[in-house]
């Protein structure tokens, strides 16, 4: 077979006046041109099936070229705000690679506006009580970025509370970044 698939599939931020979105389709064998059937489907964050995007009903490919774009196409102004759509994707099963990716989901959201707050310094006293030894981390915190919902002024959230450094503070030691508020 052509050895046809996703080379990467990443989720994509969409604002209400997109209509699209490109996925790079990668094949081994290029001899010569190619059509390879796909279908897709793409639901809401209930699981119910959307009808507002589309795809072609194949990839084309010239003699020769490894490598093309797959255009997804939606209706921009029927995205709800802040809810991820799922759009699964799959490329004809007799074409496919069988060492790479020839299905892939991926999401399509339109993000809520937020703006930053600045930094302050977050507490976790839930984690560091569960997996920290003794007390060696109650009272600690890390500085993070505070945001502010553009929309609703009362939501206020807390910008990678739990990323990697954070977390691993927790096992790992204290690092010098962590302040204390004992």
């Amino acid at each position: 077979n052509m050895g046809v698939f996703f080379p990467e599939v990443n989720n994509f931020e969409v604002t209400a006046e997109d209509t699209s979105v490109v996925l790079d389709v990668a094949r081994s064998n290029a001899d010569d041109a190619a059509s390879v059937s796909l279908r897709y489907e793409a639901k809401d964050a209930a699981g119910e099936l959307v009808d507002f995007f589309s795809a072609p009903a194949s990839v084309e490919f010239a003699a020769g070229e490894t490598k093309t774009t797959l255009t997804l196409s939606f209706d921009g102004s029927q995205l709800v705000m802040g809810e991820p759509y799922s759009v699964y994707v799959k490329l004809d099963e007799a074409e496919a690679s069988t060492y790479a990716t020839s299905e892939a989901t991926f999401t399509v959201i339109l993000p809520e506006p937020w703006t930053s707050m600045g930094q302050g310094i977050y507490f976790d006293e839930i984690l560091c009580e569960l997996f920290a030894e003794a007390d060696a981390f109650r009272g600690l915190g890390a500085y993070v970025e505070f945001q502010q919902n553009d929309l609703d002024p009362n939501r206020i959230r807390v910008k990678n509370a739990f990323a990697p450094a954070t977390l691993g503070a927790m096992w790992g030691g204290v690092p010098s970044w962590l302040v204390s508020n004992v």
